[in-house]
């Protein structure tokens, strides 16, 4: 029996593949973005649990499916499924980079929920700490001082409305709360000030 994945005979699983065919098959299906095919091709090699060398490769690609696809949640886990289970493999610094950028993604808006963020700037932090030789460290530097931005802004932002509401212990609070908590945030100055 022949599993078609889309109309194109290149695009085809045929009896006899190898793991390596079929994970070959599955990049050129993400490469041209039929993910839902490729996605179908790597969590059946995921889960037969196969060893092989590609094995933390078929991990990463199908947690990138996810990520393309937006679905933020469901990549963290894949990332984090090949950094719990390929710890040697060259792929952690990337999978590891790729948790906080999902984080990074959800985080919504500076006067909402921060839960995201503070997972975000944790996940890059471990990143920084784990892979300091990574050339992903200046992309995770600019996504991190952008979190922290966030957070200072979000304290700052409620000492400003107890200041205006002559609440001036509690806005006292949240504005030495940013001073102390993040010191490279260009809400730090403005702190200070108020």
């Amino acid at each position: 029996m022949i599993l078609y994945l889309a109309g194109c005979s290149s695009e085809k699983i045929k009896p006899g593949m190898t793991q390596m065919d079929r994970f070959e098959l599955a990049k050129r299906l993400i490469k041209k973005k039929k993910y839902l095919q490729a996605k179908i091709i790597l969590e059946t090699m995921t889960s037969l649990n196969i060893v092989n060398n590609v094995a933390d490769s078929t991990q990463f690609y199908l947690a990138e499916i996810y990520f393309n696809r937006e679905e933020y949640i469901t990549a963290i886990g894949e990332y984090q499924r090949l950094i719990r289970e390929y710890p040697n493999s060259k792929l952690v610094d990337d999978a590891q980079f790729k948790v906080g950028l999902c984080y990074y993604k959800i985080s919504p808006a500076y006067n909402l929920d921060q839960e995201y963020t503070k997972k975000a700037v944790d996940e890059f932090q471990k990143f920084l700490e784990n892979f300091p030789n990574s050339n992903l460290v200046p992309e995770a530097l600019k996504k991190l001082r952008e979190l922290i931005d966030k957070l200072a802004r979000k304290d700052y932002e409620i000492g400003k409305q107890y200041k205006k509401l002559k609440e001036y212990n509690a806005a006292l609070i949240y504005f030495n709360f940013v001073i102390q908590n993040y010191q490279e945030s260009k809400y730090t100055v403005d702190s200070y000030y108020q």
